[in-house]
């Protein structure tokens, strides 16, 4: 058990406080302590005799006080003072009183890159798609952000929907009815501010994809409480647009793949798009997609010119 005269553990941070606790010993010291004692007193030299007795006081002092905060669930004991008290008939009392804590490591700071997961389903009776979700992080949390495509006219305000991360792990965290906000109006895919989820942070660089359920939105003043008819997204079950004509393969390739940041993103969601749909995606379009994601270790960024060549492809 950590034990300070302090009121902090470096690296560590307190999550509880458990209240005072404390150890007390009373200790015999003997004729001969007393003797040697009352003789180094004379000759104005230590009693080794002496502070032998002094240091065992304060030792069982100090294991009474740790097994006093072990029975209230402490790891820990902060703002350790012990005392020390000589009664008559040769006997040396010590006391030792703390603050029972519990305390845990603080996570390594590191910078986490912030990563887009696809979503996989829709609801094909929503003019509204979710397309993708952010994970970033800050001061120890996680948070997302939700990216939506709007075929409709609607000005939609905000969304609360049920969340299911899958991991490369085949591990999964289900979200209960999170809310999203404050979508932006100037893109084609509006995106939510970053909201915090319970996500831990050491899991967030194995997450691969998400599962979104909405469950209600509001549009302008309007709540809108949707059935529930997801599908998974395959690109026989395109969305359908404001008119009721079928969205698509390419024009929802081209939407989730702008929701992307580098062509190396791209490149990972292509050809795992690819396995996972027997192929479905050309050759040469993978060939030019991962040209453009080898070209980053050289030139930077190359997200602009790979949806360029990506769109002449699609023509």
């Amino acid at each position: 058990m950590l034990i300070t005269s302090g009121y902090n553990f470096e690296g560590h941070r307190i999550i509880n406080y458990l209240g005072l606790c404390s150890g007390e010993c009373a200790l015999g010291t003997g004729f001969l302590s007393s003797f040697g004692a009352g003789l180094a007193d004379l000759l104005g030299t230590n009693s080794s005799m002496y502070e032998g007795k002094l240091n065992e006081a304060r030792k069982h002092a100090l294991d009474s006080l740790m097994s006093d905060a072990a029975a209230l669930g402490a790891n820990a004991i902060i703002a350790v003072d012990v005392d020390y008290t000589v009664f008559s008939a040769d006997i040396v009392g010590v006391t030792a009183n703390g603050t029972a804590v519990i305390i845990e490591k603080e996570l390594e700071s590191r910078d986490y890159s912030p990563i887009h997961l696809d979503i996989k389903n829709f609801n094909p009776d929503l003019p509204i798609k979710p397309s993708s979700i952010l994970i970033t992080s800050e001061n120890g949390k996680c948070y997302a952000a939700l990216s939506i495509m709007d075929i409709s006219t609607n000005n939609i305000t905000a969304i609360a929907c049920d969340i299911q991360l899958s991991t490369i792990l085949d591990d999964t965290y289900k979200l209960k009815n999170i809310a999203f906000y404050d979508f932006n109006t100037s893109e084609k895919i509006k995106t939510s501010v970053a909201i915090p989820i319970s996500i831990p942070i050491e899991k967030r660089n194995l997450l691969k994809s998400a599962h979104v359920t909405i469950i209600k939105y509001c549009d302008l003043d309007e709540v809108i409480s949707p059935t529930i008819n997801d599908v998974v997204w395959t690109p026989e079950s395109a969305p359908v647009d404001n008119q009721g004509n079928n969205v698509s393969f390419k024009v929802q390739f081209m939407i989730n793949i702008k929701t992307m940041s580098s062509a190396r993103e791209i490149w990972n969601y292509c050809t795992e798009y690819d396995d996972s749909n027997n192929g479905i995606l050309p050759p040469e379009l993978l060939d030019t997609i991962k040209s453009c994601a080898l070209k980053e270790r050289l030139y930077g960024n190359m997200y602009n010119e790979c949806i360029k060549q990506i769109e002449q492809f699609m023509k």
